[in-house]
């Protein structure tokens, strides 16, 4: 039967057996020295599952893949995604996890970037692409096509262009926004320091890890006055929902089933 082993940063965390339908996912008991072969716990699976259809994520030859020359056969298998029926999915990738999706998904592919990092991707009959590892669905546009088409065939690259609310300070020059989101907000700050607000697909979630990891306080600025404006979780989560929606953006939950080792 076909085994295929998980790629997740130059990690090998599962090893993966289809049997027609059925699927079988065993651990990562111990990984010997650098260059030499993952181990797994063939002993004791950690998941199995009755798949309505298997797709197996492989790695295409585009702009990314060409960059980081992880493309062609030998990586069929780096991630997969298991219809079990209806619109429930698993997704088996450097966490295991599941999902409802918005329409039946008819496409699936794992490109893998730099760093042998995978960059999954799966599209559903609507022209909807669910973005695996961002937790994040690109919607189709109004005449129901990809909006993403011209970028090279990368829907992260889409996602991460457009995703901006505030310049991105982690570039030389700061990359400008896209869109101008509808508030205004130029500015966007923890404490004293000015960070880059972006579209996230868990705002609450994201707002108590950086009011934790980072400051109590935050704030905005809009061109409509210097002046910085104190915001809270709610105003935080309904900037990310806004925004998100003005991108043709939304968010998909997901329930974890096996934690990223």
């Amino acid at each position: 039967m076909p085994r295929y082993v998980i790629h997740d940063n130059g990690a090998r965390p599962f090893l993966v057996e289809v049997n027609d339908q059925s699927v079988t996912v065993y651990k990562q008991f111990r990984t010997q020295a650098w260059g030499q072969e993952t181990v797994y716990n063939m002993a004791r699976p950690i998941k199995r599952f009755e798949a309505d259809k298997v797709f197996i994520g492989s790695s295409p030859r585009i702009k990314m893949t060409e960059f980081s020359a992880g493309f062609g056969t030998r990586y069929d298998g780096n991630s997969i995604l298991l219809h079990l029926g209806d619109l429930d999915y698993v997704f088996i990738g450097m966490y295991i996890y599941s999902f409802k999706a918005r329409a039946e998904i008819i496409k699936y592919v794992s490109p893998i970037g730099n760093s042998d990092v995978p960059y999954p991707y799966a599209i559903d009959e609507d022209n909807n692409t669910y973005l695996m590892i961002e937790d994040t669905v690109i919607l189709s546009d109004e005449e129901g096509n990809l909006p993403w088409k011209e970028f090279s065939d990368e829907p992260y690259e889409y996602f991460y262009y457009i995703h901006i609310i505030t310049e991105d300070q982690g570039r030389i020059p700061p990359q400008q926004p896209v869109y101008a989101n509808e508030r205004g907000i130029v500015g966007f700050y923890l404490g004293d320091e000015q960070y880059t607000m972006r579209y996230v697909p868990h705002p609450a979630k994201d707002y108590t890890r950086l009011i934790t990891d980072f400051a109590p306080d935050m704030y905005i600025m809009t061109n409509y006055s210097p002046a910085r404006i104190p915001i809270d979780k709610d105003d935080y989560i309904k900037i990310n929902k806004k925004f998100g929606r003005q991108i043709g953006v939304t968010s998909f939950r997901k329930r974890i089933l096996v934690k990223r080792i």
